[in-house]
């Protein structure tokens, strides 16, 4: 009985360690869990007290930027009353009447310069139209001098009987002096030597119309005419101006103009009549000008350019006798005609 009252007390003990020890498990368990969530608990108040930190930094920099804008703008205002008290606060309508005198100054100004600008402006405009008309007179003079130096050599040419190289030079002079009478006469005179009648009859016609008075223009003209054949408008200026023809050369001028037309109707009789009646047959040597005050070139470059026929050997040969290029007998020799000398010898034989 005692050792059964002995084993249930030590069952009864094991019971009662083995519940202590149970719930003493239970308890370590408990600890842990709350040893970890205060583990958590102080890594947060960690991090919340690094975070404070840094916010703490940046409020102190921003309050000492702050701080020091703000002594900056104190400073300042200080410094602006301190020049208004040095100077002394005025009085604002004193301040008032000078900024408006200051206006009215710079208005007066501003409407001088403009002044001042115009008168610029105006002397400006007035220098470059006097250095436009001096540089346009320069070039006028230029010009002038220009235009003699091509007539020069014009003249030149056609002394040298350059005619081609003549009517080049002409029509330059012309570009530069378009309305040029002498320049246009020449180059009248130059188409003719080359035969170029049309373009010459069109500009003596031209310069006819701008001097209708002009009788040297009306004496190339008339020539030209008869020579390009226009026997119509020929004989039109010729009456028109029959006085003026009449009184030219003594009336020779026609004579000359009759040679042209008996050599163009083929009239030999006439050509050797005439020719005949011209040469003196007590002076059968001397070569003499008989007509003067009249250039035969035109004539003869035209008859030298014509076929060749008894009619034109005659024509010749009267035109360089009467311009004293050969003598009584070179003209019989050369036409063949018998002199009133040989015909009287014929006779008394």
């Amino acid at each position: 009985m005692k050792n059964f009252f002995l084993i249930i007390l030590i069952l009864l003990f094991n019971n009662i360690s083995f519940g202590k020890q149970q719930s003493d498990s239970i308890n370590l368990k408990r600890i842990e869990q709350k040893f970890e969530i205060l583990e958590d608990q102080l890594k947060e108040v960690r991090r919340d007290e690094l975070n404070y930190k840094l916010e703490k930094d940046l409020l102190k920099e921003t309050y000492e930027n702050n701080f020091n804008n703000i002594s900056l703008i104190i400073t300042f205002i200080l410094g602006i009353f301190g020049i208004l008290g040095f100077v002394g606060i005025r009085d604002i309508n004193s301040i008032k009447r000078e900024y408006m005198s200051e206006l009215t100054n710079l208005k007066n100004l501003q409407n001088e310069i403009a002044t001042k600008f115009k008168e610029f402006d105006t002397s400006k405009e007035k220098y470059d139209n006097e250095l436009r008309e001096i540089l346009q007179t320069n070039e006028e003079q230029n010009k002038k001098i220009k235009v003699l130096e091509l007539k020069e050599k014009i003249s030149s040419l056609i002394k040298e009987k350059e005619y081609f190289s003549a009517l080049e030079f002409c029509n330059v002079a012309l570009e530069l002096s378009n309305e040029d009478t002498f320049l246009l006469n020449q180059k009248a005179s130059i188409n003719a030597r080359m035969r170029n009648y049309k373009d010459s009859v069109s500009i003596y016609s031209k310069l006819l119309e701008k001097d209708s008075t002009n009788n040297v223009i009306i004496y190339n003209l008339s020539e030209v005419l008869l020579l390009n054949r226009q026997r119509e408008d020929y004989e039109k200026i010729i009456e028109e101006h029959k006085e003026m023809f009449s009184k030219k050369i003594d009336g020779k001028l026609l004579e000359i103009y009759s040679i042209v037309i008996a050599y163009q109707d083929k009239q030999i009789d006439k050509l050797k009549e005439y020719s005949i009646s011209k040469i003196d047959i007590a002076d059968l040597k001397t070569k003499r000008r008989k007509i003067d005050n009249w250039d035969f070139l035109d004539i003869l470059l035209y008859l030298g350019n014509e076929p060749y026929s008894q009619e034109t050997l005659i024509a010749q040969n009267i035109i360089w006798f009467l311009d004293g290029q050969i003598s009584g007998n070179d003209f019989f020799k050369r036409t063949g005609i018998e002199s009133p000398y040989e015909q009287a010898e014929k006779e008394e034989i």
